[in-house]
């Protein structure tokens, strides 16, 4: 099934002005894209997606289960997981603890054949990522890149917590 274009304003007026967001009917999956905007976009199971200018996601309902499954195209995402535990892919899958901050950004390809690298940072809560062999497991103040070519030799980086970007800080005024 295609995947719907959604212009990102006009669909938070409507989840906005709603009653209840479950009036809205979504063509599964939703793309979202943004300009020079920046919106958010609220999650299934109480999570909420922050999205930066010039970002690309796709958002699938995942049913039965209750929390989304979201696909990061391009850009830069701050994701909070209130009660649910979504999956993100974004160069490869990461599962995410509820209750848990986590930003990802979409880097340039991969050199040598082009696949997507995707930099994931845990604030809050825990990741886990799957590597060749093994399975990453990211706390709080761990960042790492996952991309499927580098198999079992990512390194886990420590993060400031504490050190913000503007797009950092004004995700989390919008979402907290």
């Amino acid at each position: 099934m295609p995947s719907r274009r959604v212009s990102v304003v006009a669909l938070f007026a409507v989840l906005a002005t709603s009653s209840s967001t479950s009036a809205v009917t979504l063509t599964d999956p939703t793309e979202f894209r943004t300009a020079e905007e920046r919106t958010v976009v609220p999650l299934r199971g109480g999570g909420t997606l922050a999205l930066g200018s010039h970002t690309t996601v796709r958002v699938y309902e995942n049913r039965p289960y209750n929390f989304n499954r979201i696909e990061i195209v391009a850009g830069s995402a701050v994701l909070l997981s209130r009660t649910s535990a979504p999956v993100v892919a974004c160069g490869t899958e990461a599962r995410l603890s509820s209750g848990g901050v986590f930003r990802f950004d979409v880097l340039d390809p991969e050199r040598i054949d082009g696949t997507q690298r995707c930099r994931i940072r845990v604030y809050e809560g825990a990741a886990s990522t799957p590597g060749a062999s093994v399975t990453y497991v990211l706390r709080d103040g761990q960042q790492m890149i996952m991309n499927r070519r580098a198999g079992d030799m990512i390194p886990v980086d420590s993060l400031n917590v504490s050190i913000l970007d503007q797009f950092d800080r004004w995700a989390r005024e919008q979402i907290r």
